[in-house]
């Protein structure tokens, strides 16, 4: 079994942005698994719990999991 690891720097709120750099960077690597920090799509300076809300998808749904389930 192979296990990945990356760490990124993303683009606060830039998921779409950020989520295409993290499959840019691993899309020609051979894993079974991608470990990934918490907050690599949407970002770590929320101001209140209403933003990270507006950025967040429900576990298991939404297009950042759909693209990163194909990896």
């Amino acid at each position: 079994m192979i296990v990945s690891l990356y760490q990124n720097r993303p683009s606060f709120g830039e998921i779409k942005k950020n989520v295409k750099t993290v499959i840019n960077a691993v899309s020609d690597r051979e894993f079974d698994i991608l470990v990934l920090p918490e907050l690599f799509a949407a970002g770590y300076q929320f101001k209140d719990t209403a933003e990270a809300h507006s950025l967040a998808d429900p576990a298991g749904e939404g297009e950042t999991f759909e693209k990163m389930q194909k990896l």
